[in-house]
């Protein structure tokens, strides 16, 4: 008896043991993800101003400046995880006011940032559909009244389905899943709030961009046949050119060769005309293509900012949305490992921007390093 209790004396400590090192390994996981974000974010809000507007238009700055801040608030409020781990028991008290703060800006922050990409996503999408009048269309001045309308609809939208929530359940709690305070979106009776939240967040969001995405394809698709019709074409043109002028001599007699010749001169001449005109369409359309080729080529940036976002969070709103559906349970591990993949997209811009812009490494070395860019 003296031998079982003793075992299970070990077990219990063991499992604590355990339970600890896991605790620590988060907390520290998380700390380095925020503090990533935080200084990551900060360094691009320094950066993207001062990029050159020919290499990244005003417009676009604007936006992509307001999506750094929005996920500078993310990355901030990521360090209440391991904070919390010394103050889950007052975070977890109902009406905490600093609980119901900063759980709604952990989750209005990535909303925001959603809205943000889709009017990073639109902007390209004016310049390449739109490329003779886009510096007309898209202003900084209209770029700064989409940032803040955009950011006004998530804080209006979000604020009215947290507020209609059921009574009984309190909107903002403390996840002991996350180890942060959230909007309590797995609560069963919090339903209706979840799917509104999401759908104007994120999912909205989503079938926006596939819509823009579909159509950028479509039009360089028909762009490509469009080319290469009118290159086949003149192609035709040059090889009938050709063959009628090596046939006007063969088999005729010298007086009657300059006859033909003469009539197959003037064929020859309009056949020529013709080709003229139809290489000059080729070419025209062919800088049309390349034009819309490299605005295609900048969609590389906004295209990988938008794939990790959504890799990110939808996983987690559709957990969200099912728990809440179903009153399904999920595992602390569960939850901390969709947190996590969510968490860590606040802080992957700055390196997507230092990766895929030469004109952001340039920019950030003229402000940060002592040696000249040449």
């Amino acid at each position: 008896m003296e031998s079982f209790n003793a075992s299970s004396s070990s077990s219990s400590v063991d499992d604590k043991q355990a339970v600890f090192i896991l605790t620590v390994v988060r907390a520290v996981f998380v700390t380095l993800v925020a503090l990533t974000g935080i200084v990551g974010n900060i360094i691009n809000i320094i950066v993207i101003p001062r990029v050159p507007d020919t290499a990244m238009g005003a417009a676009s700055k604007v936006v992509l400046t307001a999506l750094s801040i929005a996920d500078l608030i993310a990355a901030a409020m990521l360090l209440n995880g391991p904070l919390s781990l010394f103050t889950y028991e007052w975070l977890s008290r109902a009406g905490n006011i600093y609980c119901d703060i900063t759980g709604f800006l952990t989750t209005l922050a990535p909303a925001t940032s959603a809205s943000f990409i889709l009017l990073i996503n639109l902007d390209r999408y004016i310049q390449i559909t739109r490329p003779l009048t886009y510096q007309v269309l898209v202003t900084k001045k209209r770029a700064i009244v989409a940032v803040v309308t955009a950011a006004f609809y998530i804080l209006t939208f979000l604020s009215f389905f947290v507020g209609i929530s059921d009574e009984s359940v309190d909107p903002i709690a403390y996840h002991y899943g996350f180890s942060l305070c959230l909007v309590s979106f797995s609560a069963p009776a919090f339903l209706l709030s979840t799917i509104g939240s999401f759908t104007v967040s994120v999912w909205l969001v989503a079938v926006l961009l596939l819509a823009i995405y579909a159509r950028i394809f479509q039009i360089a698709l028909r762009h490509s046949k469009k080319i290469s019709a009118q290159m086949n074409s003149t192609a035709r043109l040059r090889d009938t050119n050709a063959t009628q002028g090596h046939d006007a001599v063969d088999g005729q007699d010298h007086g009657i060769a300059i006859v033909v010749d003469v009539f197959h001169q003037l064929d020859a001449d309009n056949l020529n005309s013709t080709a003229h005109r139809k290489r000059d369409r080729v070419r025209r359309a062919k800088r049309d293509y390349d034009g819309i080729q490299r605005n295609i080529r900048s969609l590389r940036i906004p295209l990988v900012i938008t794939g990790c976002f959504l890799v990110s969070w939808l996983p987690l709103t559709v957990m969200f949305t099912f728990a809440s559906a179903t009153g399904a349970t999920f595992g602390n591990i569960t939850w901390w490992i969709t947190a996590v993949m969510s968490a860590s997209n606040c802080s992957i811009n700055m390196f997507v921007y230092a990766f895929g812009r030469s004109e952001f490494r340039k920019a950030f070395r003229k402000i940060f390093c002592r040696t000249s860019v040449k």
